[in-house]
């Protein structure tokens, strides 16, 4: 009878460890889950913030790229060219006229009319 009543005390004592021992586990378990689960959403808030900084920098791309091509245009140029470079186109085009009734030593003379011509 002491045998047995032994080996009950033994089996009981082997059971408490295993609660005591699954029991740490568990709370062990539990505070590694909440810190990964604050962790997972620490990074998500990360994630959601990278997101829209990138939404942002497509938006300024696609602007600047309608800029690009706005400001190619032939009439963009010369519209900033004149504003912001102070060019200002010079015109010389006009109309050629030959005398042919004046000759000195064989050479006509040509001269250019109406060069002033605004546009």
């Amino acid at each position: 009878m002491a045998k047995s009543v032994r080996s009950a005390r033994k089996s009981s004592w082997k059971f408490s460890h295993a609660l005591v021992m699954f029991f740490i586990v568990a709370i062990m378990s539990l505070g590694l889950l909440s810190m990964l689960r604050g962790d997972s959403a620490a990074l998500d808030e990360r994630i959601s913030a990278l997101q829209e900084r990138l939404t942002a920098c497509e938006k300024e791309c696609r602007d600047l790229e309608r800029e690009v091509a706005a400001m190619m245009s032939p009439k963009a140029v010369h519209a900033y060219a004149q504003s912001e470079l102070g060019m200002s186109q010079v015109h010389l085009a006009g109309a050629l006229r030959v005398d042919v009734s004046v000759r000195q030593d064989s050479v006509m003379k040509a001269a250019l009319a109406n060069v002033a011509r605004g546009y």
